[in-house]
């Protein structure tokens, strides 16, 4: 119904801008002919650029609907990933569980064949179970938040898979901040980072540390960059082929970014092995939080610091 609303809208715009040119031109063809209808065309004229005004506001609005709707689009597919991601972590620990079992077995095995002298046997044992292992390749970062959970766990699974060398610190109290809002923040991130060391020169390399810092939660990252083409792009946009229909994820980082009073900036650092582009956010705790110190931030209950390579 929207749709052909729309549609009849743009057919009586064009319909009004064929009549009102059609008046014009006749009045002015009349005129330049000797008739006396000379009143009428600054009216005419008037509308006709009244209708042109209208025209482009239609086109305007019509052009931050399709746009807000794109990105309402992109935040939707972007919590369904991050919700798959969530969701087979749970399955995660259970295999975890299993594969303790098996090691457990494994080594009681392997150490009885060696109680026995048979070593061979023992070093069969263990190749063994080296090869089951494979089928355990799943891997799971586990904190106080479930959007960082699924987003970490996505990077090193996406790092690994594109040969990027990821590390990361997670110390500051994730637990306070909605999962769905870090969890868009860190898969845009670190989506970002791990594209754009893959175009630098070297060894790409992405690094996060999460932590508190005076009431805010900091986030840093790091990635190496080609430096000459970040500089031809210092707005961060897109390069992608599709620029419709990608785009957003800067919008989504700046938006959660402004929903916790927080701020952002962002360097270029020339180190050892390379340029490396440096991101700081600063996220400000709910406000259910804020009567806490800063030093009791730095003690949340329910948050434990990990770390990984």
């Amino acid at each position: 119904t929207g749709g052909r609303r729309e549609h009849l809208v743009w057919i009586l715009l064009l319909l009004g801008f064929f009549l009102l040119g059609a008046a014009l031109f006749g009045v002015v063809f009349k005129t330049i002919s000797g008739g006396q209808n000379v009143q009428f065309l600054p009216i005419l004229y008037c509308g006709l650029l009244a209708l042109l005004a209208l025209i482009f506001i239609s086109f305007r609005q019509a052009d931050e609907r399709e746009s807000r709707r794109k990105e309402r689009e992109y935040l939707e597919e972007s919590l369904a990933r991050q919700d798959a991601y969530i969701y087979s972590l749970s399955g995660l620990k259970q295999e975890l569980q299993e594969m303790n079992r098996e090691l457990q077995d494994t080594m009681g095995a392997v150490g009885g064949l060696l109680a026995c002298g048979r070593e061979e046997e023992a070093l069969r044992r263990l190749e063994q179970f080296d090869g089951e292992l494979e089928r355990f390749g799943t891997f799971a970062v586990y904190t106080a938040n479930d959007g960082v959970n699924g987003a970490v766990t996505k990077a090193v699974q996406d790092c690994r898979r594109d040969g990027v060398r990821f590390t990361y610190r997670i110390m500051g109290s994730v637990g306070r901040f909605s999962s769905p809002d870090l969890g868009i923040l860190l898969c845009n991130l670190l989506d970002n980072a791990r594209e754009g060391s893959l175009k630098a020169p070297g060894k790409p390399s992405v690094d996060l540390a999460i932590t508190n810092f005076r009431g805010y939660l900091r986030c840093t990252l790091e990635n190496t960059v080609n430096r000459d083409l970040l500089e031809s792009n210092p707005g961060f946009g897109t390069d992608k082929d599709d620029k419709i229909n990608h785009g957003f994820g800067i919008k989504s980082i700046r938006r959660i970014v402004e929903l916790y009073d927080g701020a952002s900036k962002s360097e270029l650092i020339c180190r050892e092995n390379g340029w490396v582009l440096r991101q700081e956010l600063l996220l400000g705790f709910p406000r259910t939080e804020r009567f806490k110190s800063p030093q009791e931030s730095e003690k949340a209950a329910g948050d434990h610091g990990i770390s990984g390579v």
